[in-house]
This record gives C-alpha cells, sequence and structure tokens, in this order.
C-alpha cells in the first residue's frame, strides 16, 4: 500500500499537476489575449458572435445575450469572432449590419485589434510584479570557466585596485615595505572563475542569463565593452575588457559558464556509485574551508596522488569522508609522433581540417594538426609515458542500453565487441560500428570476469552511445593500450601488461605509478611489468626527462562526476510594491525587445531556427518550471505571454499585427484594400502559419525523441 501510494503521489507532483498547471496558465494568457478584444470590441459597439478558447468543433459553453462562450476541442488558442470579421472564409462585399467590424471606423477597428497585445504586456507585467513581491533567485554573473580558444579565454583586462580608506598611522613604515606582496599586474588575459560581471556595454548585469541573451543576439563581429570585478588577496579590483562573440553549437557566446555553488546536486538519470548526497555542501578539503566554488579546483592544483579529507554538511551535521582523486592528463597538453610532449593553451580553432593555435608556455604560438600529434586528454582521459588505463564504468543512465545491459557502476571494461581492454577512442568505434545491431561487452566486476552481456549502442542526442559515464580504472595498474612513438612502446610494453614498480619501488595503483615517476624526474628509469603468467621484467626507459614526463601534465578532480553542483544563485529579488513595479515593467520591457533582437538574429543568420521551440517545446519547458516550483513558473507564464504579444503582433496577415497592418494602408490610402487581396493575402498567411506551426512542432519532437533512449 505504501508504495503504490508513493506512485500516485510521484506521478501527481512530477506530471499531472504540472501539466494542470500549464493548461490552466496558458488558458489564462489566451483568456487574457481574446478579453482584450472583447472588451474593447463592445466598447466600440462591434457585436461580438463567439469568445471562444481553442480552435475547431465546440466542447462546451454558454450563450449570453448576441455572444457564445464556448471552449472547443483543440487548445491552440482562441478567437474572438465579430460580424463582418473572418478568420477563417474569405471576407464577403456585404457588409449590412452597421455594427459590423469593417463599418466601424479605422481607428476602432485599430483599437480592437491591438487590445489583445496590449492585454498581454499587462498580464505579464502583473506576473512579473507578484514574482518581484514573492522573490525569486537567479543565477548570479559570476564566471564559472570559460572554454578554451573563445573570446572570454582570451580577453585582455586593464585593472585598477580598488583601496580600502586607511587612516594616516596605519600607512607601512619604510622598514615594513620590503615584506609587502609585490604589485598585481596592471594587465592580465582571459576571465577566470569567480570574476563577476558587473556591466556590459553600459547595461548593469544581475544575472548570468543577461550575458547568454546578449552574445547570442550580437552581431558575428560584435564586441562588447565590459566591466569586471575580481577580488586578489583580499583586494577587491576593477577591470575592463572588451570581449567578441564566437559560434557554439548554432548560436554565438562568449565562451562563458556560469558559476556553481559548493552544494552537490543529484545523480539526474545516472546510478553511480559515490560517497556524496544530493544536498552535501562541501566544508573544507584537507582542512581548508571551501567557501566558493572556484577555490576546489584551486585547492585539486595542489593535491596531488594521495587521498584527501572531504568535510561536507549534511543534514545539519559535519560529515568527514576520504577520498581518492581522479587523475587526468591536462587538455593542453599533445604528443608528437617522437614521444615528445608539446604544451600549451589553445586559443583558436584553425579549421575543420582539425589544426588548432597553441599558446606555448614562452609565450610563442604555433600550430597544429591533429593529424601529426596525439591529443591523449580527448581520446582516452589518461596516459602516462603512453601507457593507458583501463576503462571503469562511473555511471549508468535509467533506461540506456547499458542499463538494459546490466552494466553497474565500477565495472572495469575487460572486452567490447572485437576489442580487448578497449580505451575511450576504441569503445566510441566500437558504438559506431555496431549501432542498430548490437554486440557483446565483458566486465570485471568486484574482481571477477562476468559473462559477456549483450548491448545494443544507440543515436541519442545526436551521439552513438550505450550510455553510461567512464573514467580510468586507476586502482589497477593494468596496460590496456599502449601509444605508438611513446617511451613505454619503444620499451616493448603492450596492452594486457601489468606494471609493478618503477627502480625497485613497488606500484600498486596508476597514483602510486605517478607519485613514483616523481620522485625519479632526472634519472634512468627502470619500468618492472609482469606479461600474462610469465616472471616480472624490466624495460630500461632512458633518461625521465621533462619532454616524456612532466608531473604539471596532468590534473586532479575531485569531483568527476556524474553528481554535478547547483548553479549559483544571486541574492534574492525582493521588493516592496513601490519597488516592484518598476522592476516587472523592466522585466517586461527587457523580453519585448529581446523577443524582437531574437527574430532579427534569426534573419541576420546569427541564430538557428533550431534555437526556436514550438508548443510541444513550450510545454516540456512550462512542466519542469513547474517543478522547480510556482513562482518559477509564474515567471515562465510571463514570458510566454510577452512572447505570445510580440509574435502575435508582427505584421503577418491573419495575425493582429497583419490586420494592423492592413488598418494602417487603409488610413493612408483612405479606403479598404481590394478584398481580393485580403483574401489572397489571408490565404499566404494561413499557409505560412501552418508551415512554421508543423516545423516547430517537429522540431520539438526530434528534440524530446533525441532525448530518449
Amino acid at each position: 500500500m505504501e508504495m503504490a501510494s508513493f506512485n500516485w503521489v510521484s506521478l501527481w507532483a512530477e506530471w499531472v499537476w504540472p501539466i494542470l498547471q500549464f493548461l490552466i496558465g496558458l488558458g489564462l494568457v489566451i483568456f487574457v489575449h481574446e478579453f482584450g478584444h472583447f472588451t474593447v470590441a463592445k466598447a466600440v459597439g462591434i457585436r461580438v458572435e463567439q469568445f471562444a478558447l481553442g480552435f475547431g468543433p465546440r466542447l462546451i459553453g454558454f450563450k449570453r445575450g448576441e455572444t457564445d462562450y464556448r471552449v472547443n476541442l483543440l487548445p491552440m488558442g482562441g478567437y474572438v469572432k465579430m460580424t463582418g470579421q473572418e478568420d477563417f472564409r474569405p471576407l464577403r462585399e456585404e457588409r449590412p449590419d452597421p455594427r459590423a467590424f469593417y463599418n466601424k471606423p479605422v481607428s476602432a477597428r485599430f483599437a480592437v485589434v491591438s487590445a489583445g497585445v496590449v492585454m498581454n504586456v499587462i498580464l505579464a507585467g502583473l506576473l512579473f510584479i507578484i514574482v518581484c513581491l514573492v522573490g525569486m533567485r537567479f543565477p548570479a554573473p559570476v564566471v564559472g570557466g570559460s572554454l578554451m580558444g573563445y573570446p572570454a579565454r582570451l580577453a585582455e583586462i586593464h585593472w585598477q585596485t580598488i583601496e580600502p580608506k586607511t587612516a594616516p598611522h596605519s600607512i607601512p613604515r619604510p622598514r615594513e615595505t620590503a615584506a609587502l606582496p609585490p604589485p598585481l599586474p596592471e594587465v592580465s588575459f582571459g576571465l577566470q572563475p569567480g570574476d563577476r560581471i558587473l556591466e556590459a556595454d553600459g547595461h548593469q548585469i544581475t544575472r548570468f542569463s543577461q550575458l547568454a541573451t546578449m552574445a547570442a543576439l550580437a552581431e558575428a563581429n560584435q564586441k562588447f565593452r565590459m566591466t569586471i570585478e575580481r577580488v586578489v588577496d583580499g583586494k577587491r579590483r576593477i577591470g575592463t575588457t572588451e570581449i567578441g562573440v564566437m559560434a557554439l553549437e548554432g548560436h554565438l557566446a562568449f565562451g562563458l559558464m556560469p558559476a556553481l555553488s559548493t552544494t552537490l546536486g543529484g545523480l539526474g538519470d545516472y546510478m553511480a556509485d559515490d560517497p556524496f548526497k544530493d544536498g552535501d555542501q562541501i566544508l573544507s578539503i584537507n582542512g581548508r574551508k571551501i567557501r566558493h566554488h572556484w577555490e576546489i579546483s584551486r585547492v585539486e592544483e595542489g593535491l596531488g596522488d594521495r587521498a584527501v579529507r572531504v568535510t561536507v554538511l549534511r543534514d545539519g551535521k559535519r560529515v568527514e569522508l576520504r577520498i581518492y582523486p581522479t587523475m587526468r592528463i591536462d587538455p593542453g597538453v599533445f604528443f608528437q609522433e617522437d614521444g615528445k610532449s608539446i604544451r600549451g593553451e589553445i586559443v583558436d580553432y584553425m579549421d575543420k581540417a582539425g589544426s588548432l593555435l597553441l599558446k606555448l608556455p614562452n609565450g610563442h604560438e604555433r600550430k597544429l594538426s591533429l593529424e601529426q600529434v596525439t591529443w591523449p586528454a580527448r581520446e582516452e582521459i589518461l596516459e602516462i609515458l603512453g601507457l593507458v588505463p583501463r576503462l571503469q564504468v562511473a555511471g549508468v543512465t535509467r533506461g540506456s542500453p547499458a542499463d538494459a545491459a546490466g552494466l553497474k557502476p565500477g565495472d572495469i571494461i575487460e572486452a567490447y565487441g572485437q576489442r580487448q581492454m578497449p580505451t575511450m577512442k576504441a569503445f566510441e568505434e566500437v558504438n559506431k560500428l555496431q549501432v542498430g545491431t548490437g554486440t557483446r561487452i565483458v566486465v570485471i566486476r568486484n574482481g571477477r570476469r562476468m559473462d559477456p552481456l549483450e548491448i545494443y549502442p544507440t543515436r541519442h542526442k545526436g551521439r552513438t552511445v550505450v550510455g553510461i559515464l567512464v573514467r580510468p580504472d586507476q586502482m589497477n595498474l593494468v596496460v590496456a593500450h599502449v601509444r605508438p612513438g611513446s617511451p613505454a612502446a619503444k620499451a616493448g610494453l603492450r596492452s594486457g601488461d601489468v606494471v609493478t614498480g618503477v627502480n625497485g619501488w613497488k606500484c600498486g595503483t596508476w597514483l602510486e605509478l605517478f607519485r613514483a615517476l616523481k620522485s625519479f624526474q632526472g634519472q634512468k628509469l627502470t619500468l618492472s611489468y609482469q606479461r600474462g603468467n610469465l616472471p616480472e621484467q624490466d624495460a630500461d626507459m632512458g633518461l625521465l626527462s621533462p619532454t616524456l614526463f612532466d608531473p604539471t601534465d596532468y590534473q586532479f578532480i575531485l569531483f568527476p562526476g556524474p553528481r554535478g553542483f547547483s548553479i549559483l544563485l544571486g541574492n534574492e529579488v525582493k521588493k516592496n510594491p513601490l519597488a516592484a513595479i518598476p522592476w516587472g515593467a523592466r522585466e517586461t520591457w527587457d523580453f519585448i525587445t529581446m523577443t524582437y533582437a531574437t527574430l532579427i538574429s534569426y534573419f541576420r543568420g546569427t541564430v538557428s531556427y533550431k534555437e526556436f521551440t514550438g508548443p510541444v517545446g513550450i510545454g516540456s519547458i512550462a512542466i519542469q518550471a513547474s517543478r522547480e516550483g510556482m513562482t518559477a513558473f509564474i515567471y515562465f507564464m510571463a514570458m510566454i505571454s510577452v512572447s505570445l504579444a510580440v509574435l502575435n503582433f508582427l505584421p503577418v496577415p491573419v495575425m493582429d499585427g497583419g490586420i494592423a497592418l492592413f488598418l494602417l494602408i487603409e488610413k493612408i490610402r483612405g479606403k479598404p484594400i481590394p478584398l481580393k487581396v485580403q483574401n489572397a493575402v489571408a490565404t499566404v498567411g494561413w499557409a505560412l502559419l501552418i508551415f512554421v506551426f508543423l516545423t516547430l512542432t517537429w522540431n520539438d519532437i526530434m528534440r524530446i525523441l533525441s532525448g530518449l533512449w
């Protein structure tokens, strides 16, 4: 009984109530729009025959006076049917009724046509005011990171230091000057995690979404002057920079990522075996207090390969966990055919053929062809001396082919298809080869080799996958792959070998191997390994130079996923009624201008049609907003009301904006446009609307289907 009750409660909370909320909210938005037409039509003396929500056959309703109030079968909109005005049939010449729409002055008809849009704008403003009175938090305009090669990563920032006010007696005496820290640089490059964006082109930035919108609606060569706040050594600094935009997945972007909080979120659709729980707040790492998420990466830089103490706040209590960091190779490390490495920061992707521009540590730039170098961070996650570890399952997506096959978090992949101990690159190749046909996968679970499992790779969100998140098996020094031309390959090591030691120092994990190599830098290196049942062997690796192994080429990650951190939210926006009214008006105006700007960007070619959402997509977003809470849902419906107002007043035939345009032409000409022209244009308008509706609906459906397994 308890399980059945729980399922019903979950079904209601996750689906039934959100869908009901959306239908009620959409009905309200449509009702207010049509009520605007209705009231003004009545006020100017036009006969209103029908007031309808939805299209198609009548479901329910009642008639009062001369008007039939009805709800129709298809809940896709609504209309007000006035005498002499036809939305679905050609207009006729006969207009005997003095209360017919077309027998009223142009000014009266224009007021009727525009009333729906005005009411939607008013509704949006009222809903935004309600949100402001209740209170809502938005993602803070704080930088969480930047993408390699994007403008935000390369921006030149000019700084000034904002010194705190000090009394004269607090000024350091000359003998204390030598102990002061070195002066902060006046110029630096690249936005860093923790930077707060204060202004962009003179506009105050209060939430991260403003930055994303500003970039998406920019021109391809446009640059924005930004004011940035950064705290360095306890000092607040204000900097200015100019940042351009680049294409990113169908739209323009600065290359910025939002900042995260120190609170861990849920696993989502993943099943994973990790020591953390939903809502854990990171308090300290190895005793070092963590106040901001971006401090975690700074702590990780100095962790090394030892176990780490992570203290979290869980259900009001401090809990200390002991975890091992996940080792990865730095994404800026590349290997040449002779085995030597090149390290730098990617500043530009040169062309589609696979070339990129690398900024070297000495400041020089070098163009690399990916056909001539190996990029291990993209292909294999981790490699040391050319040795690549096996893959281990970190997470399994519910409902995915991996879930259906029976894969579990912690499984070590022993074979996949015809590949023994596949690396990341080989695993993806098998996925592509076996999509739709299926193959077998063999895993080691808790030290035991399991029977082969049937698994069927599939297309999901544009990629061929099976639904797992992988990590290197760093607790077992088994070699899955040896990169050709690497020091290990030259020394004769092969896939399947087990590394046992370095210069007589026993090693059992990849972390211990890293630690040993770090201690023997600059010395001759002998690697001990075992092959099958043969006795332990030694491989002479030569001199361990920094070009063959550099400890700084590796990163240690404490929170590799699939569990992520929640978005950092700014201060709650909550005002008194007098302050909430202008806030709601600004939100309404901002969304009006943003909607128009989005349409302009589409015709300019900087925004893809795939960025637009149709009725199915709007419904799915509304359901998600409802799950987040009533305030988020009200805010979303305010956005929908604004969008309906803007789109409905575009100069498109059969829409309010198209009718208003005809009225303006009639006013200028002194007579109406010929009915044949109006009817022909209306036919084209309906065809256009149906085409757009079907296209957006198809995009919505395909977007949803691509996310299903």
